[in-house]
């Protein structure tokens, strides 16, 4: 991972990360306190800040393995959508 540019971009995704998990623990401690408890938006918020960390997190990894582990990387989740698809679908894969 010595390439400025990729250090850049996770500089940049890892600053936005930051400030969003600064602003939905923020919103979490404030509707914390109310009556009502803490809203479903406010929820789904900081499930995808948490969600946004892991992908940041295994891209990062992968990338520190360099070309091979992206490859590695991309061919599952190549395989996991063609499964997710064939299941939303209701197709099944034939061999």
């Amino acid at each position: 991972m010595n390439d400025p540019d990729l250090l850049l971009v996770f500089g940049v995704v890892l600053a936005v990360l930051v400030l969003g998990s600064i602003v939905s623990a923020v919103l979490w401690a404030r509707q914390r306190r109310r009556p009502e408890g803490v809203s479903d938006t406010v929820k789904n918020l900081v499930q995808r800040v948490r969600a946004w960390w892991v992908m940041v997190a295994i891209l990062a990894a992968t990338s520190a393995v360099g070309p091979l582990g992206l490859f590695v990387l991309y061919t599952l989740l190549s395989a996991l959508a063609l499964r997710e698809r064939d299941a939303a679908t209701g197709r099944e894969h034939r061999e």
